[in-house]
């Protein structure tokens, strides 16, 4: 249950929603999902859902680091979507070895590769400055 989707979208609210907008939009989707109201087959199982992502968002800590995660998924994915970037988590990469022909990879799977690249060669050029012999 704890990677089932985007939690904002299942309580309806935006990522930047305070506490009191959070726990209307609970309420609400409590009140038309409840089973003893709704009596279709996916009540129960979007009760829980929506207790899950109430429980998850209502705590500050907990939130923080839920957001934390969907941004880095959002990043890994290479693919922005609604609210806050939130997609799919971690996009295919090429599964050709060691090769770096980058002739048959994606758009998002080169950006994801001249990023490595970039960091690579600046961990390189920090670690030349930092342990280099002393003046």
């Amino acid at each position: 249950m704890e990677d089932s989707g985007d939690y904002y979208a299942v309580l309806g609210v935006a990522p930047n929603c305070s506490q009191e907008e959070l726990r209307a939009a609970y309420r609400r989707a409590v009140n038309f999902w409840h089973p003893d109201r709704n009596r279709t087959p996916q009540a129960t199982e979007m009760m829980q859902l929506i207790n899950v992502a109430y429980d998850l968002l209502r705590d500050p800590l907990r939130r923080a680091t839920y957001d934390r995660e969907r941004v880095h998924r959002s990043y890994s994915s290479g693919r922005p979507s609604e609210h806050a970037r939130h997609s799919e988590p971690y996009s295919s990469r090429p599964s050709s070895g060691k090769s770096t022909d980058t002739s048959n990879l994606e758009s998002n799977d080169k950006s994801w590769f001249w990023v490595m690249i970039i960091t690579a060669i600046l961990i390189f050029a920090i670690k030349a400055i930092v342990f280099s012999p002393g003046e």
